[in-house]
C-alpha cells in the first residue's frame, strides 16, 4: 500500500514538472516570437524585405494570433508588390484585433494598387471609423475616388484632410487635379496656389 502512494506521488511530481516545464516553453516561444518579430523590422528597415518576411513567418509559427507580426508581414509582401498576400495578412490582423485602423488602411492601399478602388474605399471608412483624424486615409481615399471618376466625393475628402491639417500639400493638388477633371479650371487652379503657397511656407 505504502509502496503505491509513493509511485503515485512520483507520478503527480512528474507531472507537476511537466506542466510547469511546458508553461516556461510557451513563455520562451512567445519571447522568441517577439524576437523574431524585431529582427523582422530592422531587416525591413535595412530594406532586406526576403528577410524580414522569413522572421515575421518564424514569429508567427510561434505565436500563430502574433497581431503586429501579421501586419509587419502584410506590410513587407506589400512593398515586395505581393498585393495578394499582403491583404490576406491584413485581413489575418483584423480578424485578431478588429480596431486595428492601421491594418484597414494598409489593405486600402493594397487594394489601390490591384484596382479595386470600391474594396479600397471600403478599408478606408473602416481605419476613419477608428481613426478618424487620419488625413492621410482622406487623400488616398480621394485617390480612389477620382480613380472611379467621382469627382465630388474626391474633392469632400481632401477638404475634410484640410481640415485636420491645414497644411496639407497632397490634400490641395489631389483637390486641384479632381477640380481640373471635373473642367472646373479655375478652383483647380486656386488649389494648386494654395499647394504651391502651403509649400514655399514650410
Amino acid at each position: 500500500m505504502k509502496k503505491k502512494t509513493i509511485v503515485t506521488n512520483i507520478i503527480f511530481m512528474i507531472f507537476v514538472s511537466a506542466i510547469s516545464f511546458n508553461a516556461k516553453a510557451r513563455v520562451l516561444q512567445s519571447d522568441d516570437a517577439e524576437v523574431y518579430n524585431n529582427k523582422g523590422v530592422e531587416y525591413y528597415n535595412s530594406g532586406d524585405l526576403d528577410k524580414a518576411i522569413e522572421c515575421y513567418e518564424k514569429a508567427l509559427k510561434l505565436k500563430t494570433d502574433y497581431v503586429e507580426a501579421y501586419n509587419n508581414l502584410g506590410v513587407a509582401y506589400h512593398m515586395k508588390g505581393n498585393y495578394d498576400k499582403a491583404i490576406e495578412c491584413f485581413e489575418k490582423t483584423v480578424k485578431l484585433k478588429p480596431d486595428y485602423g492601421e491594418a484597414y488602411k494598409s489593405m486600402g492601399l493594397a487594394y489601390s494598387k490591384k484596382s479595386n478602388y470600391d474594396k479600397a474605399i471600403e478599408c478606408f471608412e473602416k481605419s476613419l471609423k477608428i481613426n478618424p483624424d487620419d488625413g492621410y486615409v482622406y487623400n488616398n481615399m480621394a485617390i480612389a475616388y477620382i480613380e472611379k471618376a467621382e469627382f465630388d466625393k474626391a474633392i469632400e475628402c481632401c477638404q475634410k484632410a484640410i481640415k485636420i491639417n491645414s497644411d496639407d500639400v497632397v490634400a490641395y493638388y489631389n483637390m486641384g487635379v479632381a477640380y481640373f477633371a471635373k473642367g472646373d479650371h479655375d478652383k483647380a487652379n486656386d488649389c494648386f496656389k494654395k499647394m504651391s503657397a502651403t509649400g514655399n511656407n514650410k
